[in-house]
């Protein structure tokens, strides 16, 4: 085997060939891959599917098809672009109107989003049985004659092609799925399978309880399986292959649906797995679900209007067959009394108790529906296709639940709200011969000028703030003469957001992501008036998106992904009283929030849970997780190749690198710089073998002398101060690994790897033949290594609550400390030895650079470490999710979110509308589960408590501007004359300004407050910084009660 080949096979580049995918598409899948696996991708890519009619929906589930990668995939629309199809269907442009097909059209834009998958025209007249056969999956969309769309979702029930079926009509859409008799669902929620400690089992004949060990909740439900390994004394049950079904007695019990009465009594130990069931779902032809429909609920507040919508799109495509497919025209109440009369019809003759019969036909609810339903909106699209486009990769792999079988959905709380007796002029709805048309005929005239005079700005230009751009575009956001769209965002494009942020391509990568994705929307709409820009919206930026940007905006919203982010640009949105629109997902999890001042509480009002955090000897010392053990490598790695490398730096440039010293930490803490700085200059290699070779005595180091140290001190059957065994679970007992094994794939991937990274920080570059595994075998065989002996008395800590700087082998007293740092000192103080510019390289982590051995060192070195403690192991793969903390991503999820986004953003503008109106949404595509509520509303607190019933919320502000910057004094009595308030004391943040119960305080009375501001904080107020924010503690200065204050808006210049 040649050296390529062996370093191929080393890095697991065979099996992504078993998988038959390029390893460009694997990297172009990656955050896919951690929602649907690799199983389900590989059954994915298998898949032709069909999708007639190429509108806004139909293109954004193609869109999301095949960034998904699918096998191929075929589009079917012979209808010529018209105008209004510009509402909505991104691909198209004013030039093609008229002149050729939606798909023609479609075609080569479609191609360009992947080139793995093959994307087709048809232009079939009739879609014949034949015809259909060539396909695993249809997808009906521009459904336009009940009739027809029966015949040809029948005939895919009869020959078994999953067919799905889906429309949006205005700010209304459904969806019908059907699988076929047996369609198998392998995996129905895609969460890993629960697991827990256990602490007992019973050996009684009638009841098989098991009680969980550690005191969170077990997460079984009845009818869940599980199976059993690691139990001591009833070893049998690890034996048991068949999985077992459980009942739940409570949130730590649970019982066995199998007799374990002959097996051995329980000692200890042991895990309980929860086992992943097939599930096989038996769908109904679309003729029989029409008369026995079951619904997936949408919104419980809207319970009961599924029957009505269920009516409402037979009599909506009856219309169509009856008018030559046009759907009703727009608010015209001839067309709306004639959809009403085939509803009424259409419920008369169904028989009493038929499901589907409602007792009166609810015109409040079905009429705007109807007045809107010519137009195809952008949000609801996108919200639809990124459902249909999941629904396609479920029928496609058998992962995740399918929606049985209809749904249905209405954001008619987005429409404008006219004023009752008020006449609405003939012309608000008509078409304009504009590509806002289709909006026109759902929002109106007046409600498009002010979309297209909207100046908004999107922090974030990845997978949401491509879709949410892209929506822009469509919706005419900032086309005006006075909107405007800035978008921001400092990360530059790389393959593995290919698959999701749809408006890159491979010529993009390395691009930043704002100006790519301003310049791919201009193609979408040329009348967008945006400006791109590449810095972070935080506080070092305040210079430039300072109070005048945002005084300036219509409103904000956010495309981040990290919480410090969103709480910053949330505080500002609370200071400059602008509406944000928050939302985020995970996997095939998303979240809306809408956050309108004076009405809602705004985004920081509530914090998510904080990220889950492991004790430090747990990761240390006795970790019984994978997770523990990857949380070890990644601290490993950041200790032995970033900081120490960096404290070398610091020492060979700073010349008071050593009076400095102290302020990195106690002695220990100290000691721990100066010993990594020896080590790294006493060890410095001097080629390719002498890392090598480091790397082999680390390998020793850590999975054989650290364990035989750690079970030297704490022997199996050490005791603690209870007398109760040390060694109880959760602890494991480790076991150190018996060698450096050359035949070992994981021993050599830790060497190869750690050699890799140690040559790295030193500027050494081995050489292809060097590099070969096998060759580094060969080498790290040949080290030699000393027989260690295990030290008396060492202190390793076993307390959870402490997290101290060690690195968990040992504790010395002070005074060792700081003669060990004295000796070292002396020692290398001169820096003998060390050539002139020489520097160490220090490695920042990157988890996408798979040829940076970063996530080969710390996979190897965690997985290791799980052998020594008989922890089950990772694959590489679910190793770099965990220490890259990656966030698992798919299309669906981020154009469904995103639509939903933007309905809300419909409302946001009217302004006015009550809190019930608007809808904080959660959804999980995977259930499928789709949750809608009304957002909190802003909390509100009183002001003067004693004198009236003001009240005041977070977005109240107290303003003081007199057109100077204050003194004090002046800043009391402006307080006092404007508000009546007696103030007591002035910060700003954490720093006190101004305290009346201090000596200093009448010294400060004559001073500017921006003068001790910049003193107090040690801050310079630049020019173009015109106010402070304050917060004060006041009375009322006649009543003498403490009152309520909001943050004083103080404006000096």
């Amino acid at each position: 085997m040649s050296s390529a080949d062996g370093e191929k096979k080393f890095k697991g580049e065979d099996d992504d060939a078993k998988l038959g995918l390029d390893k460009e598409v694997l990297e172009r899948l990656d955050r896919v891959s951690y929602v649907l696996g690799m199983d389900a991708i590989k059954r994915i890519s298998s898949q032709k599917v069909l999708i007639v009619g190429l509108k806004g929906l139909g293109i954004e589930v193609a869109k999301n098809v095949v960034l998904s990668n699918v096998k191929s995939v075929t589009i079917l629309d012979n209808e010529v672009v018209q105008i209004s199809d510009l509402s909505s269907q991104f691909f198209l442009t004013p030039a093609d109107v008229g002149k050729v097909s939606r798909a023609q059209a479609s075609l080569n834009k479609l191609r360009e989003l992947n080139r793995f998958v093959d994307v087709e025209i048809s232009t079939v007249q009739q879609l014949t049985e034949d015809f259909l056969k060539q396909f695993q999956i249809v997808v009906l969309t521009n459904n336009r004659s009940l009739t027809h769309l029966k015949q040809v979702a029948d005939l895919c029930h009869k020959n078994g092609i999953h067919v799905i079926a889906s429309d949006v009509r205005g700010v209304f859409g459904w969806v019908f799925c059907d699988y076929g008799p047996n369609f198998v669902v392998t995996d129905t929620n895609g969460e890993d399978p629960l697991s827990a400690l256990i602490s007992s089992i019973s050996h009684d004949e009638k009841e098989h309880q098991v009680i969980k060990l550690d005191e969170k909740r077990h997460g079984f439900e009845d009818g869940d399986h599980v199976q059993f390994t690691e139990v001591k004394g009833m070893t049998e049950i690890n034996q048991v292959k068949e999985p077992i079904r459980v009942t739940v007695t409570g949130p730590f019990t649970f019982k066995l649906h199998f007799d374990t009465s002959k097996f051995s009594q329980y000692t200890s130990g042991g895990r309980v797995t929860q086992v992943k069931m097939p599930k096989t779902l038996k769908f109904k032809s679309l003729s029989e679900s029409l008369l026995a429909p079951e619904f997936l609920f949408s919104d419980f507040a809207k319970f009961e209007h599924p029957q009505q919508w269920h009516l409402l799109l037979q009599a909506t495509l009856i219309y169509q067959e009856r008018h030559a497919g046009h759907l009703p025209v727009s608010h015209d109440k001839e067309s709306t009394e004639k959809v009403l009369a085939i509803l009424n019809e259409l419920n008369n003759s169904l028989p009493s108790d038929n499901p589907t019969k409602v007792e009166k036909i609810n015109d409040k609810v079905l009429i705007p529906l109807i007045e809107t339903s010519a137009g195809e909106i952008s949000p609801m699209s996108a919200v639809f296709g990124g459902i249909v486009a999941q629904e396609v990769l479920k029928a496609a792999s058998g992962k995740f639940h399918p929606i049985y079988q209809w749904f249905y959905l209405d954001a008619v709380e987005a429409l404008p709200k006219h004023e009752e007796g008020v006449a609405i002029h003939a012309d608000e709805y008509k078409p304009l011969n504009s590509r806002y048309d289709d909006q026109i005929a759902v929002f109106g005239r007046t409600f498009q000028d002010k979309l297209n005079n909207l100046r908004y700005f999107l922090v974030g230009a990845g997978a949401i703030g491509c879709e949410m751009l892209k929506n822009w575009a469509m919706m005419g956001i900032g086309t005006g003469p006075n909107g405007r769209v800035f978008v921001t965002d400092m990360d530059t494009i790389e393959m593995s957001n290919l698959s999701r942020q749809f408006l890159f391509r491979n010529e993009n990568i390395g691009q930043f992501k704002s100006k790519a994705a301003a310049a791919a929307i201009l193609k979408m709409n040329p009348d967008v008036h945006v400006e791109a820009h590449t810095a972070k919206c935080g506080p070092e930026t305040e210079d430039f998106y300072d109070d005048k940007f945002f005084n300036n905006l219509s409103g904000v919203a956010n495309a981040l992904d990290n919480i410090a982010a969103r709480l910053y640009v949330d505080s500002r949105c609370v200071l400059t009283g602008k509406s944000l629109l928050e939302s985020g997902t995970l996997g095939p999890k998303g979240n809306v929030q809408v956050v309108v001042p004076f009405v809602t509480q705004h985004y920081g009002a509530d914090r998510d849970p904080a990220e889950t955090q492991y004790p430090s000897c747990t990761v240390k010392s006795f970790p019984y997780l994978a997770q523990h053990s990857i949380q070890w490598a990644r601290e490993l790695f950041e200790g032995e190749f970033t900081k120490v490398a960096e404290d070398v730096n610091g020492w060979i440039t700073k010349d008071d690198f050593w009076e400095n010293l102290p302020k990195v930490g106690n002695e220990a803490a100290q000691r721990e710089v100066i010993d990594g700085i020896d080590k790294a200059v006493s060890t410095k290699p001097r080629d390719w073998d002498a890392c090598i070779a480091i790397a082999r005595q680390r390998f020793q180091d850590l999975f054989i002398n650290n364990i035989i140290q750690l079970t030297f001190t704490f022997p199996k059957e050490h005791l603690t101060d209870k007398g109760l065994p040390f060694w109880s679970p959760p602890k494991r007992f480790p076991t150190p690994l018996p060698g450096f094994d050359p035949r070992d794939h994981l021993h050599v991937f830790y060497v190869h790897a750690t050699a890799h990274l140690i040559a790295a920080t030193y500027g050494i570059a081995p050489t292809k033949a060097e590099s070969d595994p096998h060759y580094v075998a060969k080498v790290a065989s040949n080290v030699k290594v000393e027989t260690f002996v295990p030290k008396h008395g060492l202190k390793i800590n076993t307390d959870e609550k402490k997290n101290e700087n060690d690195s968990g082998a040992g504790v010395s007293s002070p005074d060792e400390d700081k003669q060990r740092i004295e000796d070292v000192h002396r020692k290398l103080k001169d820096k003998n030895g060390i050539p002139k510019g020489w520097k160490m390289i220090p490695a920042s982590f990157e988890k996408d650079d798979d040829t940076n051995h970063h996530i080969d060192y710390i996979w190897s070195a965690s997985m290791l470490r799980c052998r020594n403690y008989e922890i089950p192991e990772l694959d590489r793969h679910a190793t770099k999710q965990i220490a890259g903390k990656i966030i698992p991503a798919i299309v669906t999820t981020t154009a469904l979110i995103t639509g939903l986004v933007c309905t809300e953003f419909y409302k946001i503008i009217q302004q006015g509308k009550p809190l019930d109106q608007y809808k904080n949404a959660f959804v999980n595509l995977a259930l499928p589960f789709f949750s809608f509520s009304e957002p909190a509303a802003a909390a509100k607190i009183k002001w003067i408590a004693s004198k009236d019933d003001k009240t005041l919320t977070v977005w109240d502000s107290l303003r003081v501007d007199e057109g100077k910057d204050l003194t004090v004094r002046e800043f009391l009595d402006s307080l006092q004359k404007s508000h009546n308030l007696k103030i007591d004391m002035i910060s700003a943040g954490k720093v006190l300004i101004f305290n009346a119960y201090t000596k200093s305080a009448k010294e400060n009375l004559d001073r500017k407050i921006s003068e001790i501001f910049q003193t107090a904080t040690k801050t310079v107020l630049t020019p173009n910084v015109d106010r402070i924010l304050l917060e004060i503690t006041a009375e009322d200065a006649d009543l003498e009660e403490e009152v309520n204050t909001p943050t004083v808006y103080y404006k000096f210049r």
